[in-house]
This record gives structure tokens, C-alpha cells and sequence, in this order.
């Protein structure tokens, strides 16, 4: 079987979520006896496909950034693309994005297209243009021989926004990528406060950190040494700091840039982990934090239930309130810490890369019959 995938997602996502699941995705499928996977193109920006050896990629023009850079690798990785879906030497095509401009170049072989999220969707207010975010989604959905989605709850929210048939859809939970988990014996610790909340990821919009931004800030000064670190999602903003500036607990609060070890460490002496977001497709850090035994605390929201279950504590964000209550019974209660570290440890065995390359090939092996 040869299994085909474009560009997108390595051409304009030098680091994240949706790239990182791809690439498990390819690696794993390659290692499949009589799965050929198939990259029209070579040259990519994507740290996640660059790190795997056994590809047959390079990076585009060094570590040089200019703008237009994303644009002209598009361009050019786009035409290869094109001319291998007009080749038609593939058994089943699988898109990384949304690029709907590819399905007249199909001819008769089936697709199938994976939704992560429908955030754009479901909370337009928070983006500046969400008309612009996933234009071509609806019309891949309605294209596909076969709809992706990354959580029972992408499916419910895909379905009701849509009318997608639910039967064209197939739930595939993400893995757990090996580089998430810190090992000591071969990382050096980063450099981070002694006791500390952990937020990953970006924070604007419904990722709702100014949602809860003054409540942290009153943990942080009831609790003197105790601080709150950012991982990712660009420097903090004036807004973002002033409710701790209000509170007299700016110095305890940190921004920082990792890599995935950095981030493993992170989640590996974090207190507890805070995700405070109003929606997500699936939720990648709640594994993460599970893998590397931190606690979290999660927004009683979207697929959080789905995926962390009963090993995480909750929390509602229209009432921030409910997270100073949970923080302080787990930042007071040894004992409720450890209960909910065994449990994520034990829950993160059910999410592996193999189990969903296992069910993204069957899926593939049944698309001729159901397109």
C-alpha cells in the first residue's frame, strides 16, 4: 500500500502539535511491512520530520529567516505535490492541512483528510479573521472517502456544524511521542524555580490564560514561594502581567522558550500543571504532563474528560474561583498528589503512536470499498 502525503503542515509549521502527529504518523507507517510511504518532497522547515533519519529530508536554506521564506517552500513543494497527484502512482492520499484546491487533481482515489479541532467554528470571536483560519475545510470533509478526527468530541462538534455522516467519520486518538518524557540519566535539568505552576503553549484567545491570569496571581501571593511558568507561546504581553504587576508577584512570573527535552524537565518538576483552555481538539500536554508525573488541573471543557478521565482534577473557567479551590487542595494534599500522578502514569498507556498507525491502516485498507 502507498499512502501519499503533502507538504502543508512541514512547510509553514516549523514546530507544533499538528506536525509532530504527522510525522509520528510517517514513521510509524514506514516501519509497516508493505506500506510504502510516499513524500513528493524534500525540502521542509519542520523540526519534528527533520529529526526522524530514516526520511529522505533536508531543511530549506539553513537557518536563514526572511520574509516569504514559508511562501516560496510552499510554492515550490506544492508543484511536486501537484505532479504526484496527477502521477497517481499512490493507493490512498492523506492531507496534512486544508488545501482544497487539491481534490480535483484526485482522480478517482480516495482521500482522507484528519480535523484536529473546530475551534474557528465553534468560538469565531476569538480570531481576528476565522472565515481565513481553515477555508478549506468543509469542502475536504465533503471530499474525503474518510474523515479523521482526533477526539469523540472533534467528531460531536464536526458532525452538528457540518452534517458530516457520522459513519464517514473514524476516531483516532494522538500517541505519545518518545522525546515527550524526560529521563534524567541523559538530559541536564533546565534551569527553573524551585516550586512552580506550569502553562504550555499558546495563551491568547480561547486558550484563556487572562481568564485566569488574576486568580494565579492570588495563589502566587498567598503562596510566597511558589511560582508561575510559561513555556512557549511567545513573550508575555503588558496584559499579561499586570494582574501579577497588581498583585505585587511579577517576579515570580516566567516566560521560556524549550525544546522538547526542556519542555519534558518542565513538566517533570512542575507542582501541577495548568490548562486553562476553553476548547481544545484533543489536548497533547495533558499526556505530557501525565508521562512525566506532574498533576494537572484542566478546564472541565471540550475532549479534557474524554482524554485525562479520572486522572486529573477539574476545574470551570467560567468560575476561576473553582481553580484557586483546586490548587490549593492539591498543592496542600500530598497524598491526593500522588493519587493523581499514578493515575495519569497509568492512563497515558492507553495513547501510543502504534495503536493509531495501527487504526489509520485499517482505515486506509477499507477506503476502496467505502469510496
Amino acid at each position: 500500500m502507498r499512502v501519499l502525503f503533502d507538504d502543508h503542515i512541514f512547510s509553514i509549521q516549523s514546530h507544533g502539535g499538528v506536525s509532530r502527529c504527522f510525522a509520528e504518523v510517517i514513521v510509524g507507517l514506514q516501519a509497516r511491512p508493505g506500506v510504502q510511504v510516499v513524500l513528493p518532497f524534500r525540502r521542509v522547515i519542520n523540526a519534528h520530520l527533520l529529526d526522524q533519519p530514516d526520511l529522505d529530508v533536508r531543511g530549506f536554506l539553513g537557518e536563514r529567516h526572511f520574509p516569504g521564506k514559508r511562501t516560496l517552500l510552499r510554492r515550490h513543494n506544492r508543484s511536486l505535490v501537484h505532479r504526484a497527484l496527477r502521477r497517481g502512482a499512490f493507493d490512498v492520499f492523506h492531507q496534512t492541512f486544508y488545501d482544497a484546491e487539491l481534490i480535483g487533481l484526485l482522480h478517482g482515489r480516495p482521500m482522507v483528510v484528519t480535523i484536529h479541532d473546530m475551534a474557528p467554528e465553534l468560538m469565531p470571536e476569538t480570531f481576528a479573521s476565522p472565515e481565513d483560519i481553515h477555508p478549506g475545510k468543509r469542502a475536504l470533509c465533503a471530499a474525503a472517502a474518510a474523515i479523521v478526527a482526533v477526539s469523540e468530541t472533534t467528531k460531536a462538534d464536526l458532525v452538528r456544524l457540518y452534517g458530516v455522516d457520522p459513519a464517514r467519520v473514524e476516531v483516532i486518538h494522538h500517541g505519545l511521542s518518545q522525546d515527550a518524557v524526560w529521563v534524567p540519566s541523559r538530559r541536564a535539568r533546565v534551569a527553573l524555580p524551585d516550586r512552580y505552576l506550569l502553562i504550555v503553549g499558546r495563551r491568547g484567545g480561547y486558550k484563556n490564560f487572562m481568564g485566569v491570569a488574576r486568580t494565579l496571581a492570588a495563589v502566587l501571593t498567598r503562596r510566597p514561594g511558589l511560582h508561575l511558568v510559561c513555556v512557549g507561546g511567545g513573550p508575555l504581553e503588558e496584559m499579561e502581567r499586570q494582574p501579577f504587576l497588581d498583585a505585587g508577584c511579577a517576579g515570580r512570573l516566567h516566560q521560556r522558550t524549550l525544546d522538547a527535552g526542556g519542555l519534558a524537565c518542565a513538566y517533570a518538576h512542575a507542582d501541577a500543571f495548568v490548562f486553562p483552555s476553553m476548547y481544545e481538539g484533543f489536548g497533547l500536554p495533558i499526556l505530557e504532563s501525565f508521562a512525566n508525573g506532574c498533576p494537572a488541573i484542566l478546564s472541565a471543557r471540550s475532549c479534557f474528560p474524554e482524554i485525562a478521565g479520572d486522572a486529573a482534577l477539574y476545574f470551570d473557567p467560567d468560575h476561576p474561583d473553582s481553580l484557586a479551590d483546586g490548587l490549593d487542595r492539591l498543592l496542600g494534599d500530598p497524598m491526593l498528589r500522588r493519587q493523581l500522578v499514578d493515575a495519569g502514569r497509568r492512563r497515558v498507556r492507553d495513547f501510543t503512536w502504534g495503536s493509531a498507525v495501527d487504526r489509520l491502516l485499517a482505515l486506509y485498507r477499507h477506503l476502496p470499498a467505502r469510496y
